[in-house]
């Protein structure tokens, strides 16, 4: 879990590689609760789906 409440913009690449569990629903609902200001996420992964966006989206970021 992260908690940087100074931090505006994020970066993440993940690797392509089929075995990746990264659970990026779960680390949107954390990123929304710990980093209050984070306004800009860049994020690549071939495994982004239509449930991290809504994600992304209840988590006000």
């Amino acid at each position: 879990v992260l908690n940087c409440p100074s931090l505006k913009e994020l970066s993440l690449d993940f690797v392509r590689d089929e075995n990746d569990s990264t659970d990026l629903c779960s680390m949107a609902e954390n990123l929304g609760r710990s980093c209050p200001r984070l306004r800009n996420v860049h994020i690549a992964s071939v495994r982004l789906s239509h449930n991290f966006v809504l994600a992304l989206t209840s988590a006000n970021l």
